[in-house]
This record gives C-alpha cells, structure tokens and sequence, in this order.
C-alpha cells in the first residue's frame, strides 16, 4: 500500500471515529452538550444564522428518532456524514482504495456550494413558521 493511501486512510479512520463519538456524545448524553450553550458567534453579532445554526439540538432530535424542527439541512447533513460518507469509505476500501485518491479541490468546491446552500435555507423565514 502507498504511503498516499496509508494518509488518506488514517485520515478517513481518524475522522470517521470523530463523528461516530460525536453522535455517541449526542445520543447518550445530550443534556452535557447543551449545558454547554454555545451561541453562535455570526448569530450573535449580526443575527442571522449560520449553516450550521440550530444543528446540534437537530441532531439530538434525529438521534431520538424525531423530526428535526431548528435547521431544514439537519437531515441532508446527518445523511450525509452519517450515511453518505461511511457508505463511500467502505466502498473505497472494499474497492482497493482507489475512490480515496479524490481531487481536494472539487471537494472543497462541492462543500463551498453546500454551505451557501444550508445559510441560504437556514435564513428562509418559511422555514421557521
């Protein structure tokens, strides 16, 4: 295996174990993640809502198995990162590694347009009704 590889899968490892602690930490212990109070700091200071704004409390809806009411991205990027990415990640691996050598630059492009996408529809009024 290349020294390339061996990169981009511990990368892959490392960030897939992230997330699945993360949605661990929000399924089991939501209550310690909200007594955190975090605000939103573009919320804060110019009060309109970022990408992400309303997410967490989304993701901690989605982990009970309820709707979630505070951001309309909430399901697409659960999807995605839940979903998605670990589905890619298995194929890759199972196919020799070969989908791991992506462009960085159209991932980051394609992460670019997602993000206008989720700040464009988190700061849709009808949303919010």
């Amino acid at each position: 295996m290349s020294d390339f590889i061996e990169i981009c899968l511990r990368e892959h490892l490392l960030l897939l174990t992230a997330l699945l602690m993360a949605g661990v930490l929000l399924a089991r212990a939501p209550q310690f993640v909200l007594a955190l109070h975090y605000r939103c700091v573009l919320n804060t200071l110019i009060g309109i809502r970022c990408p992400f704004c309303g997410m967490t409390r989304d993701f901690i809806l989605i982990s009970k198995g309820l709707l979630p009411r505070h951001n309309p991205g909430s399901v697409v990027v659960a999807l995605a990162i839940y979903g998605c990415y670990p589905l890619w990640f298995l194929v890759a691996i199972v196919s020799g590694n070969t989908l791991l050598r992506m462009r960085r630059d159209l991932v980051l492009q394609g992460i670019g347009v997602l993000l206008v996408a989720l700040f464009i529809a988190n700061n849709v009024p009808l949303w919010r009704i």
